[in-house]
């Protein structure tokens, strides 16, 4: 039964809920809710049917997924898919993709499949002016077009900044029916084009443009504290920690340290003396403060239980610019720790309440290679030794996607001998192990986690120059 384990800090709406009970109450009646909810009479000059009207509340609170109560969201998918299977409205179909991407591909590992699918739905259906579409259909070809996007298939052929580039041409593809005058719901969907081309680019390494897209979407498209806004603050946040550790001069970071942002209605204004981390770690702080309140986690305990998508993005991202902060400041690791701490300890938590969504497992894989990097960079190499072991057996073991071997794992790997020889461990044994992965590592970048693929895999191939440096030097003497 569907209310049997309803207990979750994901919200949902009441109307759903009790659609839920009442799908319960039917079967043990042998009757069928999606039967009953089609059986009902619409009048004609309605816009939506009453059909309609409850697919796209159900579409509503399928945008929770990820957030608890994984057999909600498949029932969820099963009833939209019912009940929008004869309507014409191809905007609402467009909703369905959107649905169907993250809970019929993504969760099985489908990236790529599922977002080549969509592309040819939208080839398929007719969304050009011409066509009998209305703004919010044609927003929501929109919303598809740039949420599939992210993992249509790579180019080989093209360079990161050409093939972000080609998918920059995709998402400006898509226009509003007027564009000199969209709808409300077309002008939030261009918007979403430039979240996600800031977010491209910053998963090509390409971190000054990526900034630059991110902080528009921010300041003039976000609807403060959706989820849309969390996620693009806390990819702002990444590329101004990235940029920073490649310690270069660029506008970005010129213009967060001289202009501040506008997240809301809050214009952050940096001090004359704040470093680029600071600036972040306070962004992020306002934004998962804004979010505890207004989503009413009110209590420590609600607020150590958060499972909120955006939010735990954010926090995630917090501890790792309080780490950053660290260097500069050695004794801000404590308090970096204690926020990883908890983080790891929520992820174990929900572990118990079944399988981790896909985005989690990674999140909860970068969690525990910050956690290594804290005992790393204050020489407890005992600690970082555990801590590193078990980031790798959790990359190999508990990512799902990564089927057991990933470039983040081999940097682990590879961080992991760091540590072995800085303790004093038999450097014959242990770079004996190394020559396949310091390869693979040298045969791409991979940058979209923050710092482990770039500054920090640059600050571990230094100190493997400086320890074989002595070595060679210990074995000549």
């Amino acid at each position: 039964m569907l209310t049997s384990s309803y207990s979750s800090s994901r919200r949902i709406l009441p109307q759903v809920y009790q659609c839920i009970l009442n799908s319960d109450y039917l079967a043990e009646e042998g009757l069928d809710l999606i039967d009953s909810i089609q059986s009902v009479d619409s009048w004609g000059d309605e816009e939506a049917t009453f059909t309609e009207r409850v697919a796209e509340m159900f579409l509503e609170a399928a945008r929770g997924y990820g957030e608890g109560i994984s057999h909600l969201d498949n029932t969820l998918l099963q009833w939209i898919k019912a009940l929008i299977d004869s309507s014409e409205k191809a905007g609402l179909q467009a909703r369905l993709w959107c649905t169907r991407l993250p809970l019929e591909f993504y969760s099985k590992g489908k990236f790529t499949d599922g977002c080549e699918a969509a592309a040819e739905f939208l080839r398929d259906a007719n969304f050009s002016p011409g066509g009998k579409i209305t703004n919010n259909d044609n927003a929501q070809a929109g919303f598809l077009r740039h949420m599939s996007v992210e993992y249509l298939t790579r180019d080989k052929n093209l360079s990161d900044r050409d093939e972000w580039e080609k998918r920059a041409k995709y998402i400006d593809v898509w226009k509003p029916l007027d564009p000199y005058n969209p709808s409300k719901l077309e002008r939030y969907a261009q918007g979403m084009g430039v979240r996600m081309r800031g977010k491209l680019a910053k998963d090509f390494g390409l971190f000054n443009e990526a900034y630059f897209s991110l902080k528009l979407f921010i300041e003039q498209y976000a609807k403060r504290g959706s989820r849309e806004d969390g996620w693009a603050i806390g990819d702002l946040g990444q590329v101004v920690l990235e940029l920073e550790g490649a310690d270069e001069d660029c506008d970005a970071l010129s213009d967060l340290m001289t202009n501040g942002i506008r997240c809301g209605h809050d214009q952050l204004i940096p001090e004359l003396d704040a470093r680029p981390c600071e600036v972040i770690t306070q962004i992020y702080s306002q934004a998962i403060e804004s979010r505890m309140v207004a989503r009413g986690s009110s209590s420590q305990y609600d607020r150590d239980n958060v499972r909120e998508s955006d939010t735990m993005f954010l926090e995630i991202n917090r501890a790792a610019s309080i780490l950053r902060e660290g260097i500069f400041r050695p004794e801000r690791y404590a308090e970096a720790e204690q926020k990883l701490i908890g983080l790891k300890d929520r992820f174990e938590n929900m572990l118990t309440m079944g399988a981790l969504w896909h985005d989690n497992q990674t999140r909860h894989f970068s969690v525990l290679a910050y956690l290594a990097q804290i005992s790393h960079l204050q020489m407890d190499w005992e600690v970082a030794q555990s801590r590193w072991i078990e980031t790798i057996d959790y990359g190999q073991s508990s990512v799902k996607e990564w089927n057991g071997d990933h470039y983040y794992v081999d940097v682990a790997k590879y961080s992991l001998a760091n540590a072995q020889l800085q303790a004093g461990g038999e450097p014959d044994a242990i770079i004996a192990e190394l020559d396949e992965i310091v390869h693979r590592l040298n045969a791409e970048v991979v940058t979209w986690n923050l710092g482990l693929g770039t500054f920090w895999l640059e600050y571990i191939r230094k100190s493997m120059a400086e320890v074989m440096s002595v070595e060679e030097s210990a074995r000549e003497g």
